[in-house]
């Protein structure tokens, strides 16, 4: 597939043959085979239903161009297990129309991990749902797992499931990004628009391992539809720096714009994000606001979002607010113990250990069972 890499740098336009493609299939079994160095894609399914893939090899250098290992598009009860994948593109790409997908206990190299999308270039419609990845090791990937949407498009990502998965030196982990703008697929600059794909319900469990750059997570949402029902449970990852001697163990030299550059920092960076995090380290910036622990926006760029660190100005009023907002907390509580005090106090004053039957309704103060002392000046036949 080497000279059709060359040919495809020189003119995109060429459409390049893929190893595998099945479409419009059932009930198919692809075990135990070894796909290297595709043309383009190594394998992709189209309108396929029941589909095992499973002891599957695929393997392409980091420099080849659009070699996703595997490609699943309109596709629903597929299963990918037990399978490596080591490519310059994506590992593995669910896209549109995709749903029921199960991907587990795979080893993915190099590649840009595993995607989801990207949906609604154009303004077109794209829908992907019920997908779980689970039991994966990344090793040295861009991201391990990421969602790409366009500005503009209509649809939905949601129930998404990421579990037990293993990062290895991995350059941004975890990353939802609502303003993906290729410049590959769009050269020109992307425009800004206010309708975007819905990201919801998007679960993070059981993650652990190393990262490269400045950030484990980033979840760049629209400002029209932002992301809600993010979900971070047992995230554990701390950053590294990859050595060349670990490369030249593996074989493999990283092009130079996926090198490391300069110490990795270790943090979330959240714009227009909602959801809950639980025994994350580091702590992520899921809020009601979508901006903490840190992270804020800086404006939205031509390509994409551009996110920063706070400076100690900023953090400083996000700790006396946080402050402000614990103190008024605590007094609302203690406005509300002396009101219960006040009523506790008035029950006791109105209330007589003596009781009474349901046949005393004639008696001054018989209420439910009990004496209670009266008005002033009310007599029975007044009450």
């Amino acid at each position: 597939g080497e000279g059709w890499w060359h040919l495809r740098r020189q003119r995109a336009d060429v459409l390049a043959p893929v190893l595998l493609k099945m479409e419009g299939c059932t009930n198919v079994v692809v075990m135990n085979v070894r796909f290297i160095n595709s043309p383009f894609y190594h394998i992709v399914s189209i309108s396929c239903s029941r589909l095992l893939l499973e002891g599957l090899f695929i393997q392409a250098p980091l420099d080849s161009k659009n070699t996703d290992g595997v490609n699943l598009l309109n596709s629903t009860h597929v299963v990918v297990r037990r399978s490596t994948v080591d490519t310059g593109d994506d590992n593995c790409a669910v896209k549109e129309g995709t749903r029921r997908v199960l991907i587990d206990h795979c080893n993915f190299r190099n590649g840009h991990g595993s995607s989801i999308g990207s949906l609604g270039e154009g303004g077109s419609f794209g829908e992907v749902r019920d997908i779980v990845m689970r039991n994966i090791v990344f090793n040295a990937t861009v991201n391990a797992v990421r969602i790409k949407t366009w500005q503009g498009g209509r649809g939905a990502v949601t129930n998404i499931t990421y579990e037990d998965l293993v990062l290895v030196d991995v350059t941004c982990p975890l990353l939802i990004d609502q303003f993906y703008c290729a410049s590959s697929q769009h050269p020109s600059k992307c425009q800004n628009s206010t309708e975007a794909v819905q990201v919801s319900s998007i679960t993070f469990q059981r993650v652990r391992g190393t990262q490269t750059s400045s950030a484990v997570g980033q979840f760049l949402c629209s400002d029209a539809r932002p992301c809600k029902d993010i979900h971070l449970e047992d995230i554990y990852v701390k950053p590294t720096k990859r050595r060349d001697g670990l490369e030249a163990h593996m074989g493999k030299t990283r092009p130079w714009w996926l090198r490391p550059k300069g110490t990795p920092t270790n943090t979330f960076k959240c714009w227009n994000a909602k959801g809950t995090a639980t025994n994350v380290e580091p702590p992520a910036c899921l809020n009601e606001n979508s901006i903490g622990h840190g992270v804020v926006s800086t404006g939205i760029l031509s390509r994409g979002m551009s996110i920063g660190l706070t400076t100690s100005d900023k953090w400083e009023s996000v700790v006396t607010e946080k402050r402000k907002r614990r103190a008024e907390q605590a007094e609302s509580a203690k406005q509300r113990e002396d009101y219960e005090k006040r009523v506790a106090k008035k029950e006791a004053a109105t209330t007589t250990s003596a009781s009474c039957t349901p046949f005393s309704h004639d008696q001054v103060g018989c209420k439910d069972g009990v004496f209670t002392k009266p008005e002033a000046n009310v007599y029975p036949h007044q009450r």
